[in-house]
């Protein structure tokens, strides 16, 4: 992650905590919807998506770290797709020079500790930019035992983000999103991956205040096929409050399974994150989600 896309984080915090409409919970099908999905791995739909999509990219949000749900999720595409598979990463770790980009991680902390940049962004008070600045070590920390893990089962750990993404100041989303996009095409071209399971920020896979393209978008306009999965955790609970989940009359239900759903079955399209302007992340950016036990 670089400064603007923490500033996007920033400008999260920074939003009256005043939820816009529509609203997942509000939704007449949700319920049943949730039912009828679970349990979402044994679903045959969910079989069905895993096996013939050739990227199949889950959307997720770095600030929460429960590594379950994305080891599940690697173990099912390893038991569902046939030929090479790969996983893709948005970030840099270890098997692919991790010391190194831990060094640019901290780098780009200590920047943001500067005088000099609290001073050119007034607008960030400080427990935001503590919440900031605390998002980036877990990232290396649950990708790497991600990484390790796809490894254990015989499949391609990748890393798809552009390549000089910490080295750039402020580099625009759309610029990493046509990155990816390019990288992860190279590596079906090359016939390195008969498939891609690619872990990438929900902010990639929405048009955004910062964003005006989608990674899948970019891909399909390559002529390859993507299948979206909103990562969604039952029980996330972000720095800034940014539930979208958790605060629903009904999700204080135990959901003992996963439960996969198809987003068009929603009658409306309601935002990701409510307190978000309309221009925000949607359900409905994403073809399923798959909602985690908790």
């Amino acid at each position: 992650m670089e400064i603007r896309l923490t500033l996007i984080f920033s400008t999260f915090l920074l939003s009256i905590y005043a939820f816009a409409q529509p609203w997942i919970c509000e939704d007449p099908n949700i319920g049943q919807l949730v039912a009828d999905g679970s349990p979402g791995f044994s679903q045959k739909l969910f079989k069905e998506t895993v096996s013939s999509a050739k990227i199949l990219i889950a959307g997720e949000v770095h600030f929460y770290t429960d590594l379950k749900p994305r080891l599940d999720l690697i173990n099912n595409y390893n038991m569902h797709q046939a030929g090479k598979k790969c996983v893709a990463f948005e970030f840099a770790f270890r098997n692919h020079g991790f010391e190194e980009t831990l060094g640019k991680i901290k780098a780009r902390i200590t920047a943001m500790k500067s005088i000099e940049f609290i001073t050119a962004h007034p607008e960030l008070k400080k427990e935001d930019l503590d919440a900031a600045i605390a998002a980036y070590q877990p990232i290396i920390d649950y990708y790497q035992p991600m990484s390790d893990s796809a490894i254990a089962l015989g499949i391609k750990s990748k890393q798809v983000d552009h390549k000089d993404h910490w080295d750039v100041p402020n580099q625009s989303m759309d610029e990493r999103n046509k990155a990816m996009a390019e990288n992860l095409k190279a590596l079906i071209d090359s016939g390195d991956c008969d498939s891609v399971l690619f872990f990438v920020g929900k902010a990639h896979l929405a048009i955004n205040a910062d964003s005006t393209t989608r990674v899948q978008d970019l891909l399909r306009i390559k002529n390859i096929t993507t299948t979206t999965i909103n990562l969604q955790m039952t029980t996330e609970t972000l720095p800034y409050g940014a539930r979208s989940w958790s605060l629903c009359p009904f999700s204080s239900k135990k959901l003992s399974d996963y439960s996969f759903i198809k987003n068009d079955k929603l009658s409306g399209d309601p935002l990701l994150f409510p307190f978000m302007n309309k221009t925000g992340v949607r359900w409905k950016d994403f073809d399923f989600t798959l909602l985690t036990p908790n």
